[in-house]
Order: C-alpha cells, then sequence, then structure tokens
C-alpha cells in the first residue's frame, strides 16, 4: 500500500519517549537516489477518513519530504493503544539505544500530573492520545513488586507479560522472576503458568466446601483481564461473591465504564 506523507500523524507516544530525532542526512541521500523503493514498509494504524498514524519507521518518514518523496509503502496493522506502543519502544530501544525509556514512564508522568497539577488520569491520557483504559494498565503496573517494575523498566520482560504477571500477588510475581523461565515463554504461554502459579495467600481465605478453587480462579482471572484490575472469587453456602480491587478512583472509575455503570445524574 502506498501511504502519502501527508495523510501520516506521528503516534503521540513517540515523542513522550523520546524518540524525535533530526532526519538523517545519509537516509535521506539514499531516498533521493533510489526512490521510495530504498525504504522499507512504515507500519501504521488507521485513524479514518484516509489518515494513518505512524508507529515504525519514523526516520524514513521524517526524511522522506526532504528527499522529494512524496508517499511510501506501509503495512497497515489495526493495533490497539497497548500493541502499538509496546511496538513503538522495541523499535526505539534496537535503534536508538540512548532513547530506552521505560513505558511506565507513562504511567510516572501522569501520575506526576495529577499530583502536581490535579490532572485527571482520562484527561491526561486525552492529552497524549492514548486511551484511558490503556494508561489505567499501565498505571496499576506501578503497584506491582519492586523485581517486577524493574525488570519492565530495564526490557527484560515485555508489557505484555508484566500485565499477566501483575495479577498475581507480589510474591507470586518475584517467585516466576527468580524462575528465569519468562524469557522463552510467550504471553499466552506466561498466561497459562500463571493459571497454575496462583497458590494464592489471600488475607481472608474463601471456603472450598461449596465449589472447586480451581475453577474459581479461571474465572477470575477471566473478569481481572476484562476489568484490568485485580479480582477474586468466592463460592459459599450456595452465595457467591465477586471482590474487585481498584488502586485509585480513576482505575475505579475506568471499571464502571467497562461495566457499562454510569453515575452521572
Amino acid at each position: 500500500m502506498q501511504i502519502f506523507i501527508e495523510t501520516i500523524r506521528l503516534h503521540p507516544m513517540r515523542t513522550s519517549l523520546g524518540s524525535i530525532e533530526p532526519p538523517n542526512s545519509e537516509i535521506v541521500d539514499v531516498l533521493r537516489r533510489h526512490g521510495p523503493s530504498a525504504a522499507p514498509p512504515l507500519i501504521v494504524r488507521p485513524l479514518g477518513d484516509d489518515k494513518w498514524e505512524l508507529l515504525t519507521g519514523e526516520k524514513y518518514w521524517l526524511a522522506a519530504p526532504l528527499a522529494g518523496v512524496e508517499s511510501l509503502a506501509a503495512e497497515v496493522r489495526a493495533l490497539d493503544d497497548e500493541a502499538a506502543l509496546e511496538l513503538i519502544q522495541t523499535e526505539i530501544r534496537l535503534l536508538n539505544p540512548r532513547h530506552s525509556g521505560s513505558v511506565l514512564n507513562t504511567a510516572r508522568a501522569a501520575v506526576e500530573a495529577k499530583e502536581n497539577h490535579g490532572t485527571t488520569y482520562r484527561t491526561y491520557a486525552k492529552q497524549i492520545g492514548m486511551s484511558y483504559s490503556a494508561l489505567s494498565h499501565l498505571i496499576r503496573l506501578l503497584n506491582c513488586a519492586p523485581e517486577l517494575i524493574s525488570h519492565l523498566d530495564n526490557h527484560q520482560i515485555s508489557l505484555g507479560k508484566a500485565k499477566v504477571l501483575a495479577r498475581l500477588p507480589k510474591k507470586q510475581q518475584v517467585k516466576l522472576l527468580d524462575q528465569g523461565q519468562l524469557k522463552s515463554l510467550t504471553v499466552r504461554d506466561v498466561e497459562r503458568l500463571v493459571n497454575g502459579e496462583i497458590i494464592s495467600e489471600p488475607d481472608n481465605p474463601a471456603p472450598t466446601n461449596d465449589a472447586d478453587n480451581g475453577e474459581l480462579t479461571k474465572v477470575a482471572e477471566q473478569i481481572s483481564s476484562q476489568l484490568g484490575t485485580p479480582v477474586s472469587v468466592s463460592w459459599s453456602a450456595g452465595i457467591a461473591q465477586l471482590n474487585i480491587t481498584c488502586h485509585g478512583l480513576d482505575v475505579f472509575d475506568g471499571v464502571l465504564e467497562r461495566l457499562g455503570v454510569s453515575l452521572e445524574t
């Protein structure tokens, strides 16, 4: 697919991760001599109305106008905010080693904006072009075990795997990290591993006489994945109890939104 330069906008998260650099003169020269075929396909996602958001290939996109190139080939991917952010961070880390910012810096900036300026997480998400739900997931990761946060900051674990581990108690997060096997596993593999690793140590253990703990754990994990926040389920004497944990009012607001509950009058 040929994507025209003027129909592309830079993903806002590239700016916040510090990736923007002056156009590379060597790339400009290559494009000038060989045309758009010299550039690898950009990766973009659709914005509607023939508009596209650039996820990778920023150097070629910046150099093309200087080389007189009006359009570039592109691969279109319908990615959500979190997948787009992880793709961007991977490219920045590989091509610009000195710009190895953690995805958690976005969450930290949101927390700082709220504490210092009273900016709500929903407002901050809109300002940086990110969905409120995706930002809430990142902020929730700040409550993980320090070891997991360190792994994520140092690119020793992917965002997808970290989100799965975040469902576990902190001790279990550290236990899996210490086993050193996560690097060779896919996110789905980690999902399966976590489902078998939840030997939870709750403050108030759930009764086990009426329902199988394994099944309740699976139900809780599915609900937690959809709501983006820790969930526990218990069953006793024919009564089911669902506990939803929200770290902050904005996360609570996001859960209500996903449940379709409106508190507006």
